[in-house]
């Protein structure tokens, strides 16, 4: 089934993206899985996207490229579940909240309080934001969101959905695909770690990205705990041998 294809998409956050590399275009797992199955490296990912990003990235490439859906295979790594995408309204545009991790709730009020300040000093950077609120009321906008709105339940259960449907659009148009981990989702284990009957798992990877690169000793590019060049290519090497495993039995 991948044997006549043309392009791979890939999609993700700054580990599908290669951050960190020397260069990226060249480095990183995609490029070196195009290479071998001599597709065309479309790596639509985003450094420091949600969840909710990299579905919409996904959809938007689909609408666009409509025509070569029959061309393609799809890898996407999903990552930390804790990152949100949202519209605002004030502003007109979409945002993402990316600095959260896994361990945000377990001292809620210690990073509570420290994050805000982050969130209050950034909002402040975008004068156009003072003709609506004061910094007090940003400082205040921002508790409530993260008090009434920020939950780790909703965040996978709205995974769960994503996948879901992202397996049913990828099967109605007969694509190949595969999902991983990259980090910080529980996909392959982990408190929340999927049991949901609807989810296909015979398309997921069964190690993240982030274990692969500890259970193997393999280098990072940057002391933001990036995959270096050796974890790409050996990374590369396992994702192949899964997506062979898969659709060319």
């Amino acid at each position: 089934m991948i044997e006549n294809k043309k392009i791979l998409l890939s999609n993700g956050c700054s580990w599908v993206w290669g951050d960190g590399l020397k260069n990226p275009e060249t480095e990183r797992w995609s490029f070196h899985i195009s290479s071998k199955l001599g597709l065309k490296d479309e790596n639509i990912s985003v450094p420091g996207s949600s969840n909710k990003k990299i579905l919409r990235n996904t959809l938007e490439w689909f609408d666009s490229n409509h025509r070569h859906l029959n061309d393609i295979v799809v890898i996407i790594g999903f990552t930390e579940m804790t990152r949100d995408y949202f519209y605002n309204a004030l502003l007109k545009e979409n945002q993402n909240i990316n600095w959260a991790t896994g361990n945000f709730q377990e001292k809620f009020s210690d990073n509570l309080n420290e994050q805000l300040k982050g969130l209050v000093d950034s909002t402040q950077e975008r004068l156009e934001l003072f003709n609506y609120y004061d910094s007090n009321e940003w400082k205040n906008w921002w508790k409530q969101y993260f008090i009434i709105h920020y939950d780790l339940n909703h965040f996978h259960n709205t995974l769960i959905k994503n996948i879901i449907f992202l397996q049913s659009l990828f099967k109605s148009y007969n694509i190949p695909y595969l999902f991983f981990e990259s980090f910080g989702c529980d996909l392959t284990g982990g408190q929340r770690k999927i049991n949901n009957n609807l989810v296909d798992k015979t398309n997921i990877i069964d190690t993240s990205f982030a274990t692969f690169i500890g259970d193997n000793e393999l280098d990072y590019s940057d002391n933001k705990g990036h995959p270096g060049k050796k974890s790409h290519e050996e990374w590369a090497k396992h994702i192949l041998s899964v997506l062979r495993e898969r659709y060319e039995r």
